[in-house]
């Protein structure tokens, strides 16, 4: 690919995941953040395991506020770079580490990610799935990286116990990498390199089996809230080995563009079992986590084998990625235009919804139900900058808004958000 073609490439996929992410971004969680941090002008840290997951992905966002920037349309998409750029960065570490060719491919993971768990955008897991394959391609490539890049990879390493508990699934991958790649080759000879070497595999381990034993024998976090060990174990293991397998062949067999036009449409596999409501995706969260793993191993079976097997392995990354990004497309645009009709309609009406009147504008649902008094002034405000109407709750929870109660509305003047006056009387 020329050098043009190259940067159009890469240029229309930053695009299309930044438009993605855009659409998505405040389907769920993410609106309540977004407003806290409005009020705040600092980071809200959500869960304290998870904190430098909410630095990455909120910093834009509270770096935006503090230079002084007011622009409602603006500050949503600073919002939406923040859970943007952990991908962006980890590709470029990848890039940094292993080369082109690995860019091409790996770039379809943190995609892929996106098509199938697109419902339920703000999870630390996406973080952690980034910065797993940076974590993954040091290992597999440790043997020829210099010193400066292996100290960056621990790095990385020992940054991902405060990024999300859930992901000791990602570093059951790393573990079976690590010691493989470790015991099988030669030890490095430099003493730092033997003492980074050692530390990695530690780290991998040790934070693996702790947070792994953890999920099983304490399934409730501090917060109350529900561990990855609430997934179906049956589902797990048959959707990471089915992934890896496609993965596998694709990377293997695929001898031309036609073969590898057929194993590409394939990817309709996964779509079978992307959600249809933001809560069915919440159900099935793993799924961010489940693929990363399973083709990192997928990836690193082709590599322990190819010494022993006379193959050609395929790049085929262009023309998957150039897939990936058209389901995208085809994902966000009638997202996009969901998100302008709960604007429309609550724009069209004064006061306060109740729950049944907005239920079937919302179904099948995109948003889960704490966050309807979030999204209704979000989408207003970002299409008219004034908010006419507010979606009630059917729930009352401790973290909503009294919609009862126009004292407790977020004061979002400073941004040119106003309320129309059948809500502030």
């Amino acid at each position: 690919m020329s050098k043009v073609g190259n940067v159009l490439f890469w240029l229309a996929a930053i695009v299309v995941h930044f438009l993605t992410v855009c659409t998505y971004i405040f389907v769920a969680d993410g609106s309540g953040f977004f407003v806290e941090i409005l009020q705040t002008h600092n980071y809200i840290v959500h869960e304290p395991q998870r904190q430098i997951a909410h630095y990455i992905t909120q910093f834009p966002l509270v770096w935006g506020l503090n230079i002084g920037i007011t622009n409602f349309r603006i500050l949503v998409l600073l919002f939406a770079l923040g859970h943007c750029l952990h991908v962006w960065v980890s590709l470029v570490m990848a890039y940094w580490i292993a080369g082109k060719e690995h860019v091409y491919r790996f770039a379809t993971i943190p995609l892929l990610v996106l098509l199938v768990c697109a419902g339920f955008l703000i999870g630390q897991a996406f973080v952690a799935a980034s910065y797993t394959l940076v974590i993954a391609l040091g290992l597999l490539n440790w043997q020829t990286t210099n010193l400066p890049k292996k100290v960056v990879i621990t790095l990385v390493a020992l940054l991902s116990f405060n990024v999300y508990e859930g992901a000791f699934i990602n570093f059951a991958a790393l573990t079976v990498i690590a010691v493989y790649n470790f015991t099988t080759n030669k030890p490095n000879k430099d003493w730092v390199s033997r003492f980074l070497q050692i530390g990695l595999v530690v780290v991998i381990v040790s934070y693996g089996s702790f947070m792994g034993f953890r999920a099983v024998l304490a399934p409730l976090n501090a917060a109350g809230q529900q561990t990855i060990a609430e997934s179906d174990l049956y589902f797990t293991v048959f959707f990471t080995i089915a992934i890896a397998l496609y993965w596998f062949v694709l990377r293997v067999f695929a001898i031309n563009w036609v073969i590898a036009s057929i194993l590409i449409l394939g990817s309709y596999f996964f779509t079978w079992y992307i959600p249809e409501t933001v809560m069915d995706a919440y159900t099935n969260r793993l799924l961010i986590l489940l693929i990363p793993t399973s083709l990192i191993l997928a990836e690193w079976a082709v590599w322990v084998l190819k010494p022993f097997i006379k193959w050609n392995t395929v790049n085929y990354g262009i023309p998957l990625v150039l897939m990936l990004l058209g389901l995208l497309m085809f994902r966000a645009i009638p997202s996009y235009n969901h998100q302008y009709q709960v604007a429309e309609f609550c724009h069209n009406r004064k006061g306060v919804l109740q729950h049944n009147e907005v239920y079937q504008l919302y179904y099948p649902n995109y948003e889960l139900w704490w966050t309807n008094i979030y999204t209704s002034i979000i989408y207003q405000g970002f299409v008219y900058g004034e908010v006419n109407s507010i979606a009630g709750n059917p729930i009352k929870c401790d973290f909503c808004y009294d919609v009862e109660n126009y004292k407790t509305y977020p004061d979002l003047r400073e941004y040119g958000i106003e309320y129309h006056k059948s809500l502030v009387p």
